[in-house]
């Protein structure tokens, strides 16, 4: 029996900081999920912010291409959000960057700034830099592993 894709955002691990292995058992979830986009939870009143999510959710389970080929084609700040996190978890950090400068000052931004412990501003860049000095290393990969 194939799994529905929440069934699959609950129970997966969560992704890492670059693309893993695509993960083949979401493939008919979410195409039956781009085939009829209600299935996200009702009805579409704004189709670019639906095929943002869609776009999200194949970069949740690594489907780089998928993800891109829609991302790259919304021309709105959601579009070009998931656009820059695609990029970034493939290790394309200088693309990244572009496209989180593209994105201005995203709603989402403002809610991870809310998160830190100083209550600081959440600057996409610099978060993508520190990904990119940090992602290959062993004791940070151990530790994304056991959180």
């Amino acid at each position: 029996m194939t799994r529905s894709w929440r069934d699959l955002v609950h129970t997966l691990p969560a992704p890492g900081l670059l693309l893993g292995t695509p993960i083949s058992e979401a493939v008919k979830p979410l195409e039956a999920l781009a085939a009829d986009l209600s299935l996200l939870g009702g009805p579409i009143t704004n189709q670019d912010a639906a095929q943002a999510c869609l776009a999200a959710l194949w970069l949740r389970f690594d489907h780089f291409d998928r993800s891109h080929s829609i991302s790259q084609e919304l021309e709105t700040p959601d579009g070009s959000y998931w656009h820059g996190i695609a990029h970034r978890r493939e290790g394309d950090y200088g693309n990244a960057c572009y496209w989180f400068r593209k994105v201005g000052a995203h709603p989402v931004f403002a809610a991870i700034a809310a998160q830190l412990p100083d209550g600081g501003r959440f600057a996409p860049a610099d978060f993508t830099r520190r990904v990119e000095q940090g992602a290959h290393v062993p004791n940070l990969l151990l530790i994304q592993e056991l959180h």
